[in-house]
């Protein structure tokens, strides 16, 4: 009897690993691959170094039914032109993290609650929030550095 246990833990243990790595494999390295070749940034041209501004991190609650079911974590910087256009995001980080902020919330109460996350959504919402506060010239990129979602 013992060593049928035995067999059976360890069968089960060596079926959890194979499907571990196998949902890796399959899953989360194709998703990890096509994710940083679409969040690289554009070549501009030799010896122009690249200008971050990171933002603080953004908390989103998900409102269903007059409660909060979720929350959404968003860690974000933005690529800009230059110094100067750091200088100009920074004078207008108020509006632009209220409008980032609004807007957000108004996309996650209309997603449903189950739907994952929509990484290039949300980075295309953001941008032409940061084009509308800022101007088209100014943000190169909006990077999502991390994306969390946190149910009650």
């Amino acid at each position: 009897m013992k060593k049928l246990l035995i067999i059976l833990v360890l069968l089960i243990l060596l079926l959890g690993a194979g499907g571990g790595g196998a949902y890796w494999w399959f899953l989360m390295r194709d998703a990890g691959e096509g994710h940083e070749a679409s969040d690289a940034a554009p070549d501009d041209g030799p010896g122009e170094p690249a200008v971050y501004v990171e933002l603080e991190a953004l908390t989103i609650p998900v409102i269903r039914g007059g409660a909060v079911a979720k929350y959404v974590l968003l860690q974000i910087s933005l690529e800009v032109e230059d110094l100067a256009a750091r200088e100009e995001i920074q004078e207008r980080m108020p509006r632009l993290m209220d409008a980032f902020l609004r807007d957000l919330h108004a996309y996650f109460a209309s997603v449903p609650l189950d739907s994952p996350l929509n990484v290039r959504t949300v980075k295309a919402r953001l941008r032409a929030i940061a084009d509308r506060i800022v101007g088209a010239d100014v943000v190169r990129e909006v990077l999502i550095q991390g994306a969390y979602e946190k149910t009650n």
